[in-house]
């Protein structure tokens, strides 16, 4: 028999917004799914009360007659499944991620200074006193140590493990252009929506996604913080432009094309 596939966090809380809150459409859904996980950054619920008041303040705007019997709802039953604890969780997971924590023995990908193009790498030493701080690698095909700056390294941890939208199959990626997993980029990431809300973007704007692999959906993100993603680079012709870009697609589109094997395992 086939296995049933595992409902991602994201699908499940949009199940039961749908099942909860009346007359809304899927974008909306997704809309106030983002904004829950903004929210969730900002305040930290500790308990059920909590939890609620949080629910009204996202579903105010939608002019719902009973908006307080609607948050209760939600929170009981989001809590029956244990999905509150797991938004908690993967808020943890995405603070512990943004530290990027390099050590002595961790695998990347760094650029060689001989061609400016990313090569597998191993960290052999790191000088926490210079400014900027910089990092010994030693790259695997040529046993070269060289001294790089932290901004030209990309771990080989943070690669492949972007909680984003996966879609059921592979496509092609459209930054290396490989048959890979393809996961959905939003070209305005979904931590600034509540802004961009207010600046009077709609729903679906804020919706607009591009297909992506999993690699470079996680160098996307490493490039600019999220608010200069949003600003400066919200279409694929501005994303392919970035100087970081132009250098990882270089790598990239020289590997092999994948299924659901992870290339880069054989790194670790």
């Amino acid at each position: 028999k086939r296995k049933k596939r595992k409902m991602s966090l994201k699908t499940s809380i949009c199940e039961v917004m749908t099942k909860s809150i009346p007359q809304v459409d899927n974008a909306t859904i997704e809309y106030l799914e983002a904004m829950l996980e903004e929210c969730v950054e900002e305040k930290s619920p500790t308990n059920e009360q909590e939890w609620i008041e949080l629910f009204q303040e996202i579903l105010t705007p939608l002019n719902q007659n009973d908006v307080s019997d609607i948050s209760e709802t939600l929170v009981f039953v989001l809590q029956d499944r244990g999905l509150l604890v797991k938004i908690i969780e993967e808020k943890q997971k995405r603070i512990n991620a943004k530290k990027e924590i390099i050590s002595v023995g961790s695998s990347c990908l760094a650029l060689m200074q001989e061609d400016s193009e990313y090569h597998p790498a191993v960290v052999k030493s790191i000088n926490l006193t210079s400014d900027p701080q910089t990092i010994v690698v030693q790259f695997n095909e040529f046993s070269k140590e060289q001294i790089t700056p932290k901004e030209n390294i990309i771990l080989i941890d943070n690669i492949g493990n972007d909680d984003d939208e996966e879609t059921s199959a592979s496509g092609n990626c459209c930054v290396c252009h490989r048959s890979m997993p393809i996961t959905l980029h939003h070209l305005i990431p979904k931590s600034v929506h509540p802004q961009y809300k207010k600046k009077g973007f709609t729903v679906e704007v804020l919706s607009q996604t591009i297909p992506v692999c999993r690699p470079c959906h996680s160098v996307i993100h490493s490039t600019e913080d999220e608010a200069t993603l949003a600003q400066s680079y919200r279409t694929l012709e501005a994303i392919l432009q970035h100087e970081t870009i132009i250098k990882w697609t270089l790598y990239a589109r020289k590997q092999k094309e994948l299924g659901k094997t992870d290339h880069f395992s054989k790194y670790k």
